[in-house]
């Protein structure tokens, strides 16, 4: 996307981060790029629009993308990240219909796409897998769609990974994947080989980010930024 400002032309660069499941580490990848490119001087806008499994705790995943912008956790600024909100941590759908709401998929999209080309870098990161129902008709694969923005599907290294990635790349063959993470899990299979196999199915570029034993994994990940550069 391009950007005309003052007669300058900026270039906008915006990402739909997704997974194959989820606690796969989409959140520790949206912060750690987020921050890092902040620290290079970028302007970082990055979203959650749905989340369930709120409790309003520190531990939330838009409390950790809201430090990572270096941004308070106020209301105001919950709301901006992640409108759409519930207690039961289950897939969107059964969430809002636990607390009788609806998701309604065309405001989800309007929001969205309100939000792709505000900052250098723009991020909107999925909940759970890239089939997870948004409501009884639409899954994020249909969100990705009507998007068209290229997408970053981040995996494990787990037993058992590369059918769930393979899955869903094939999920996601419509769109445009910029880039598949593989995120190192602790005990799974050897990194390098999971590379090397899932490089034998697609023509995506694979990167690999290393397993990180520590409380806030995205303040202590090595440069990722290449992944993403403009």
């Amino acid at each position: 996307m391009e950007n005309t400002t003052c007669g300058c032309k900026k270039m906008s660069k915006s990402f739909f981060i997704t997974g194959t499941g989820t606690d796969i580490g989409k959140t520790v990848f949206t912060c750690s790029l987020s921050n890092q490119l902040i620290k290079k001087g970028k302007s970082v806008n990055s979203l959650k629009p749905v989340i369930s499994g709120w409790d309003n705790s520190e531990n939330m995943d838009t409390m950790h993308i809201l430090h990572s912008l270096g941004l308070a956790a106020t209301d105001d600024n919950i709301n901006i990240i992640s409108p759409w909100r519930y207690a039961a941590p289950l897939s969107p759908d059964m969430a809002a219909a636990r607390e009788n709401r609806e998701i309604v998929f065309d405001e989800v999209i309007e929001f969205c796409r309100k939000n792709v080309d505000k900052s250098d870098y723009n991020f909107i990161e999925g909940a759970g897998g890239a089939m997870v129902p948004l409501d009884g008709r639409h899954t994020y694969r249909d969100l990705i769609r009507e998007l068209n923005i290229p997408v970053i599907l981040v995996c494990g290294s787990y037993l058992g990974s590369i059918s769930h990635t393979l899955t869903a790349i094939e999920a996601l063959r419509d769109s445009d994947i910029h880039a598949i993470v593989i995120n190192q899990t602790q005990n799974g299979v050897d990194i390098d080989n999971v590379k090397n196999t899932l490089g034998n199915f697609t023509d995506a570029k694979i990167f690999t980010i290393p397993y990180i034993k520590c409380d806030d994994p995205w303040q202590s990940m090595p440069d990722i930024t290449y992944m993403v550069q403009l």
